[in-house]
């Protein structure tokens, strides 16, 4: 098997996880964004600072971690892309 068929296959595989992480960055920073809002606006409603806000707050730092792995995986991915590319050509 030559070295530009292996690169070939490797890049397809490389262009599903990428389309993979793009559905699941889009999916984490939607649920990270409504999160949010709904943090600053029970925030803005409500009046003093409690346990129910603090709760609140750690999930939206969870979805914001996990909003920005998928993005970083979404960069590695595409970057990894264009090398397999580069070298495939």
């Amino acid at each position: 098997m030559a070295v530009n068929s292996r690169l070939e296959e490797y890049a397809s595989v490389l262009r599903i996880r990428t389309s993979g992480y793009r559905r699941n960055a889009a999916i984490t920073g939607a649920l990270f964004s409504f999160a949010f809002l709904a943090f600053v606006a029970s925030g803005l409603v409500g009046g003093t600072w409690g346990r129910p806000q603090a709760l609140e707050l750690a999930g939206v730092a969870v979805l914001g971690s996990a909003f920005l792995t998928a993005w970083v995986r979404l960069e590695i991915a595409r970057a990894l892309a264009q090398v397999v590319t580069a070298l495939r050509d």
